[in-house]
């Protein structure tokens, strides 16, 4: 039974951890980026709408990649390589969707930050809840 609970929650921290990191990536670039503080509606706002996208597209999309690269690649370097990379490229497609396809605006690259720091953390916590059942046994 305590093994489930400790499985469960790191499945939980699997999902919110990568958008929260994101969401601190998002407000970081802001102050880079155009050199203010942000408010908060704004990041209310911003969270909103990337933790849309998060939830639809690239939660089920990084999901996928990684359960695929898990399952057909033996070596650990090269998972550990290509998760959080595959994951990040990920990031893009609704980088694309928000922008309107100019991803290189400044707006854009707020939720690029956003995107691509959500995917590095995703596919470094799916390798490690990986290893963790695997330990778990579960």
């Amino acid at each position: 039974m305590k093994k489930i609970i400790i499985y469960f929650t790191l499945l939980a921290l699997h999902v919110v951890l990568p958008f929260l990191s994101g969401v601190f990536a998002y407000y970081r670039a802001d102050q880079i980026i155009f050199s203010q503080t942000m408010e908060l509606d704004e990041l209310y706002y911003a969270s909103f709408l990337a933790g849309k996208f998060y939830l639809i597209m690239i939660l089920p999309l990084s999901w996928f990649t990684c359960y695929v690269i898990n399952k057909y690649l033996r070596l650990l370097v090269l998972k550990l390589i290509l998760c959080p990379i595959m994951c990040s490229v990920i990031g893009i497609l609704p980088v694309v969707f928000i922008s309107a396809g100019r991803i290189f605006m400044p707006e854009a690259q707020l939720f690029l930050a956003f995107f691509n720091t959500s995917g590095l953390v995703f596919g470094f916590l799916f390798l490690i809840r990986t290893k963790a059942r695997k330990y778990l046994q579960i």
